[in-house]
């Protein structure tokens, strides 16, 4: 818990996304979300992962849209798309030309709106 999710770019530097709230190993996290904006206009991103036959379900709910602000509408719209491509790539569903496209059609698609 209070472990920081970030991003690290090329020449070293950082820029911190996120941190874990709750981590309960083989069953969930949770964990603030703000990538690229204030923490206090974070989201709250809980995984759960849930035994199911002879595998595991994961389950992501992101919640706590209202902090975003105006721009919330359409940030809940390109998320659920985006996670829904991150959880694909994971599963190993696409391939990397593949996710490119997908991913910069998909942002097009919602910004249109």
């Amino acid at each position: 818990m209070g472990g920081e999710i970030y991003e690290e770019f090329h020449d070293g530097g950082r820029s911190t996304w996120g941190h874990v709230l709750v981590y309960e190993p083989g069953r969930r996290v949770v964990f603030d979300w703000h990538p690229s904006r204030e923490p206090e206009t974070a989201g709250e991103v809980e995984v759960r992962f849930e035994p199911i036959g002879g595998g595991t379900r994961l389950v992501l709910t992101h919640t706590h849209w209202e902090r975003f602000g105006k721009r919330a509408r359409t940030a809940r719209r390109a998320y659920g798309l985006g996670w829904r491509y991150v959880l694909d790539v994971w599963t190993g569903r696409r391939t990397a030309t593949v996710r490119l496209l997908d991913a910069i059609s998909a942002v097009q698609r919602v910004f249109r709106r």
